[in-house]
């Protein structure tokens, strides 16, 4: 059953996946099978989950490749809505996954989507404990806080984004611009800074230079610039 967030909690927007503008929620089977996980990744960020689907269950047959692609898989059956499916998916693997990051972030992912926020929180801190400077398990574990109503805790949590911006290695990865970007909103919005001072960072140099500089094919990205604009009423450059 779903938890249900306390007085002063709140379900932060993670809480459920973006979705790829203009992506159906089905489509037709791949033409050719997919061979590597690149090819099924390939097929996600076109928004074809469906054959991404496909393609994460035949490498799941290749045993170098079984946890990464069960991963992936439940990523893609969670776009649709299969949230049972995808935590089934995961549990398969669970066995093999006990040091895997990726893997405890997605199991965090999902529970937190399906409202399971405590069960959520300890996967994310399992993700943060074995990579402790991976910004979107950092994300994660904050908002979690957040909406369990620790943000006393969320704030420390976020703060260890410092040692994430220390490395240069950021400025050329969109998964970790995006999520620094919304760690630095939340984290300015905690500490009770003025939004007019960091809006402007956060749009041109995380959420902006992610899709515009690094990748421009990251709509994750774009999606998260519009997200931040309307939030921060600024419309004019959310489209």
């Amino acid at each position: 059953p779903a938890e249900t967030a306390p007085a002063g909690g709140r379900v932060a927007a993670r809480t459920r996946p973006a979705t790829r503008p203009g992506s159906q929620a089905t489509s037709a089977p791949a033409s050719q099978p997919v061979s590597s996980l690149e090819g099924a990744e390939a097929l996600y960020m076109k928004g074809d989950y469906a054959a991404a689907q496909q393609g994460y269950r035949l490498l799941q047959a290749k045993e170098p490749l079984r946890l990464s692609a069960a991963v992936g898989l439940a990523r893609a059956l969670a776009m649709e809505g299969k949230y049972a499916e995808a935590q089934e998916v995961l549990a398969a693997v669970e066995a093999e996954a006990a040091a895997d990051a990726s893997w405890h972030l997605q199991r965090a992912e999902v529970l937190a989507t399906v409202g399971q926020y405590a069960q959520a929180l300890a996967a994310a801190e399992t993700a943060c404990r074995l990579r402790p400077k991976w910004a979107p398990a950092i994300f994660l574990r904050g908002s979690l806080l957040e909406t369990l109503g620790c943000d006393e805790q969320a704030v420390a949590v976020y703060k260890t984004m410092e040692e994430v911006v220390a490395d240069p290695a950021h400025l050329k990865d969109p998964p970790t611009l995006v999520a620094l970007g919304r760690i630095l909103d939340r984290y300015a919005v905690l500490t009770g800074m003025k939004a007019s001072e960091q809006a402007a960072n956060i749009y041109d140099n995380y959420f902006g230079r992610a899709y515009r500089e690094v990748d421009k094919a990251y709509w994750p990205a774009a999606v998260a610039a519009g997200t931040f604009c309307l939030d921060k009423h600024r419309p004019q450059n959310a489209a």
